[in-house]
């Protein structure tokens, strides 16, 4: 699934974040912002799913650019 692929690809990347932030990140890193850029984004239910993922990983509600 797509939710699937993005949290390895977060998980792959918190080292990057750790350094960019200055500080440890806890458990998954969660984006503060996501951009949908057409293709698989495209119908509204997909990206309205990405966001309640995102959402329920933690955090604060993600902005969709």
């Amino acid at each position: 699934t797509v939710t699937r692929h993005v949290a390895a690809f977060l998980r792959a990347h918190a080292p990057e974040v750790e350094e960019a932030l200055g500080a440890k990140v806890e458990g998954l890193p969660v984006p503060d912002a996501v951009l949908l850029n057409g293709g698989v984004f495209a119908p509204p239910e997909v990206g309205d799913r990405l966001a309640e993922v995102v959402d329920a990983w933690g955090g604060e509600r993600e902005r969709r650019l």
